[in-house]
């Protein structure tokens, strides 16, 4: 049985990779997401983002949308 290090220093060479100075401030549970992603996923090569496009987009509402469906018209004053 040989024991390394060989992942664990790869993992963290991931983090110190996702985690640049303009990132530094993922949270947790994000950085974990990614770093699953960076190890475990496909090569770029290989991988097709059209899938994972698709579905963010079907199930992100932009900002205007959830604004349209928040928005309350005021009830008209009454004029005598």
């Amino acid at each position: 049985m040989c024991v390394s290090s060989v992942e664990c220093e790869l993992s963290f060479s991931v983090q110190n990779r996702l985690k640049v100075k303009y990132r530094s401030s993922l949270k947790p549970e994000r950085l974990d997401i990614l770093l699953k992603i960076s190890m475990l996923g496909p090569d770029i090569q290989h991988f097709d983002p059209v899938p994972a496009v698709t579905r963010w987009r079907r199930v992100k509402k932009s900002r205007t949308e959830r604004l349209k469906e928040d928005y309350k018209p005021r009830k008209k004053a009454k004029t005598c």
